[in-house]
């Protein structure tokens, strides 16, 4: 007999079985808590320090110690972030977590894995209107209206998801596997190309430069400085710079938005010198404006901008920071690092070898995306399906 179904009254639920209720999250749960700040000196990356849930994505791990003993996890617990993406985050027992955590715990007569399931769909359906780091507090998350059926069918439910998107989880793990052995891939056809060139049997010599052992017979060795001339673009606060407009402003990590002026006009190549991307290269066409955060490369002498920019890009510039907690590039000190210059002939030969081998791999790279985010489609849509009822697994 075909189910019967009626207007849940909520509009990112729709319809649901005639059996079923609805109602506020606040209901489903005894009491709530923020977890504790510490200190980022007592975070590490070793699985065998304890977990630590701070509104990340996954958890961390932490040497700290000092946790009230009714702030560690249990077994009907759900831990919801406060900022950011509002992850909801079924826990280890044991675990500790942020001030940045609600941590909560279900109560006994419901499945609490259906119960996350469905208050993620609710929470995802909520547009946050703000120019800061979206805020989760405890009443927004207890306003979250979630369908109900009984336990018996929250449970079936949530098995039913466990295992679906457990192989889901799986498949887009492949892709994302796969995209990072392209990567890899592309980087090194890249070093090989610009340190090595084109001709497999080349015959190779001591190259003398400190980062390379050998180069091709033929090329020789020069400096950075010998190339370009080096110069850090210009401040512009956050507040002239706009999402729309003429003229392109880059940064130390590529594109930020756009100026109405522009300091410079040309085919340049830019050299990330701040934080995290510090080293990063980038390309900048016609008129733009560079930031203070990027170095510009300006030409001395005539080469292939393409070979250049990747050789830069081997060479690993971050490498050469003056602060780790601040990583920074100072002009002085990267402008004397040696480099192999082949024939200009072969530099554009490379160059164009370059932009065909990069271009196929980063065709296979997008169609990996691409299928990762259908996944990732298929997966909500199939979660909302079934959380509603409007998918029938029984």
């Amino acid at each position: 007999m075909a189910r019967e179904y009626k207007d849940s009254g909520i509009e990112w639920i729709g319809r649901i079985p005639k059996e079923w209720k609805c109602a506020m999250f606040k209901h489903f749960y005894n009491n709530a808590n923020v977890g504790e700040s510490i200190d980022k000196i007592f975070c590490t990356d070793n699985n065998a320090d304890l977990l630590f849930y701070t509104a990340g994505q996954k958890p961390i791990h932490t040497i700290y110690k000092d946790f009230p003993l009714w702030k560690y996890t249990n077994k009907n617990d759900l831990l919801l972030a406060r900022n950011g993406t509002p992850y909801v985050y079924l826990p280890k027992q044991n675990a500790v977590y942020s001030d940045h955590i609600i941590r909560i715990d279900i109560k006994n007569n419901y499945n609490k894995r259906f119960i996350r399931y469905c208050i993620q769909q609710a929470i995802s359906t909520l547009v946050v209107d703000t120019v800061s780091i979206p805020t989760w507090s405890i009443s927004l998350w207890d306003k979250q209206i979630i369908p109900l059926p009984p336990l018996s069918e929250q449970q079936q439910i949530a098995d039913f998801l466990d295992k679906k998107c457990g192989e889901i989880d799986a498949l887009i793990a492949l892709q994302e596997q796969m995209i990072a052995q392209l990567t890899d891939y592309k980087q090194s056809v890249i070093n090989e190309a610009v340190t090595k060139g084109l001709d497999p049997n080349a015959t190779l010599v001591p190259s003398g430069i400190d980062w390379i052992d050998v180069i091709p017979n033929g090329w020789r060795v020069c400096r950075i400085k010998d190339m370009v001339n080096l110069q850090s673009g210009t401040n512009l606060t956050t507040m002239d710079i706009a999402d729309t407009g003429i003229y392109p402003v880059f940064g130390g990590n590529g594109l930020r938005g756009y100026y109405h002026q522009y300091s410079n006009d040309g085919d340049y190549i830019l050299i990330g010198r701040q934080g995290a991307l510090c080293g990063n290269i980038n390309y900048a066409n016609g008129k733009f404006w560079a930031t203070e955060h990027a170095v510009v490369c300006y030409p001395k002498r005539e080469f292939a901008r393409k070979w250049f920019g990747e050789l830069l890009r081997a060479m690993n510039l971050g490498q050469y920071s003056l602060s780790a907690a601040q990583p920074g590039l100072a002009v002085e000190r990267i402008k004397n690092i040696e480099m192999p210059l082949p024939p200009l002939s072969e530099q554009h030969a490379i160059a164009s070898y370059l932009d065909t081998k990069c271009s196929e791999i980063d065709t296979l790279i997008a169609l990996k995306q691409q299928k990762i985010e259908t996944l990732k489609d298929y997966k909500k849509s199939m979660i909302y399906e079934c959380v509603t009822g409007k998918t029938d697994i029984l």
